[in-house]
């Protein structure tokens, strides 16, 4: 009956057999095997490596969209206060105009109505005036007349 080798193969050398009995090949099949091991090590540890990197670029990247997001929100936030004050100032401007006009309408009718009221005034004053220098010449000639003793005195009014 024939015997057949079996290799015992374990998960820290996957390519381990025990074929001790084979001389230099296998000591040199040893070897690759062992190199091989280390390689895929390094490998392993190369790809641990670049997994945390990439992790940790993935959680820079969301932390840096965060703060892009916040920023822009924030921004929308001071566009629209700038926008709600600007139009707030608008109208406020507008309403001040508004107000102004109706102030300078009003001033204008006060000057008309003045205007007038002078005119009446001026009119007054020169009938007053008038009536006054008809008094002051009635006067005079009368003074004058009685000095001289000439006649009545006439002088004609004028209205």
């Amino acid at each position: 009956e024939k015997t057949e080798t079996s290799s015992v193969i374990t998960p820290e050398n996957p390519f381990h057999s025990n074929a001790a009995d084979d001389g230099p090949m296998s000591q040199q099949h040893e070897l690759q095997i062992q190199q091989q091991q280390l390689e895929i090590q390094h490998l392993q540890k190369q790809l641990q490596t670049a997994q945390t990197q990439l992790q940790m670029q993935q959680n820079e990247t969301t932390l840096l969209q965060n703060q892009l997001s916040s920023r822009t929100k924030e921004m929308s936030l001071r566009q629209e206060q700038y926008t709600s004050r600007f139009t707030y100032q608008n109208e406020r401007i507008k309403d001040l105009e508004q107000q102004m006009s109706s102030l300078y309408t009003a001033v204008d009718v006060l000057n008309e109505e003045h205007s007038g009221e002078k005119e009446k005034n001026v009119n007054a004053l020169k009938e007053n005036l008038y009536s006054a220098d008809e008094e002051m010449a009635r006067l005079i000639c009368i003074e004058e007349s009685q000095l001289k003793n000439k006649g009545p005195c006439h002088v004609s009014t004028s209205s």
